[in-house]
């Protein structure tokens, strides 16, 4: 049987070699904008938690959204214990983080589950959506976590998956660079996408010579992904925020201000350099505990296709490895004291 990876570069390259007459014309008719247009919102420019989810999810064009995928709260019993922010990964549902979204809401904290563009329903935006765009919405679900945490006075957390976890090492980045205080005191990623294999990695160049409207069918399990196939401009995004996160020094986290961190990886990823994130790891010096590795495979996995990479709920893990994995995210969210740790 044929791993997800292969299965994903076999439908990739189908659809490239269909399209390589009309990629060499557009290539050289038409230059490929390689521009980035940085659309941060920080510092903060609102202070009403209504009206920033509202803006969230507010359509910026001719979009319909599926309104169970939108930015939501996931309350929690008092006394709370603390805010989680959660990011999913590149074309999948919002709702596959609600098995962690409940989990969370469970240990007292109250959880906003983030909705990028492009993951609301609408295919049409998907094809549309930018770095910029994403920054925006990460930069309003942070300000949105941040005030409610000051409000209920509790630590601010968060927790994503793949490509999700890239976007907050961006965000931890950004606020660096204007010298604010990074106010988010844990961190949980998951099959985090800060470094992909290498055999990915190539596609960065042809994307970027590829009409951002075109779909490339996706390997991933129905029930998990967005949409059917996930747009190039989508891939584009992701490279770029790829390309300009590589240098992020793990072993020197006093530059950019990370949080503690807690990463659920499993060795025999089809997406995510494993190896190379292990090897990272081990490398850090042992009196280094503000990070820690969990390592775990899911071959009890009951989806109806395995993957690796998935790790996001009893299905997709297994009952046992699930169970588990709940006990280290609790561990790992009562211990110790709010610090700052740059």
């Amino acid at each position: 049987m044929r791993s997800g990876n292969e299965i994903m570069l076999s439908i990739i390259k189908r659809v490239v070699f269909f399209y390589v007459g009309k990629l060499f014309i557009i290539s050289f008719v038409f230059p490929a904008n390689l521009s980035l247009v940085h659309g941060d919102t920080l510092p903060c420019p609102l202070t009403n938690q209504k009206q920033i989810l509202k803006n969230l999810n507010k359509a910026i064009g001719p979009y319909k959204y599926d309104l169970t995928e939108l930015n939501q709260w996931f309350s929690s019993q008092r006394p709370y214990k603390g805010v989680s922010l959660l990011i999913h990964g590149l074309n999948n549902k919002p709702s596959t983080m609600n098995a962690l979204a409940l989990h969370l809401s469970t240990l007292g904290h109250a959880t906003l589950r983030g909705s990028l563009r492009g993951h609301r329903g609408s295919l049409k935006e998907g094809q549309n959506v930018t770095v910029s765009q994403w920054r925006e919405d990460v930069d309003l679900l942070y300000c949105l976590a941040l005030l409610k945490s000051q409000y209920l006075k509790v630590p601010l957390n968060i927790s994503c998956y793949s490509m999700g976890c890239l976007l907050f090492l961006d965000l931890f980045k950004r606020i660096k660079s204007l010298q604010q205080d990074n106010m988010v005191e844990r961190a949980i990623f998951i099959s985090p996408a800060i470094k992909v294999k290498p055999e990915l990695s190539w596609l960065s160049h042809l994307f970027k010579m590829l009409p951002s409207d075109w779909m490339i069918p996706s390997s991933n399990i129905k029930l998990y992904r967005s949409q059917n196939g996930t747009s190039v401009s989508s891939y584009k995004a992701f490279f770029e925020l790829l390309d300009e996160n590589h240098s992020i020094d793990f072993l020197g986290p006093k530059s950019f201000g990370l949080p503690k961190i807690l990463t659920l990886l499993n060795p025999k990823d089809e997406l995510v350099d494993a190896k190379s994130i292990i090897k990272l790891f081990r490398k850090m010096p042992k009196e280094q505990t503000w990070v820690k590795l969990i390592e775990i495979e899911n071959k009890n996995a009951t989806t109806i296709k395995h993957i690796n990479h998935l790790l996001l709920d009893e299905d997709s893990l297994g009952k046992l490895k699930w169970q588990e994995w709940k006990e280290h995210i609790s561990l790992f969210l009562k211990e110790g004291k709010r610090a700052t740790l740059y």
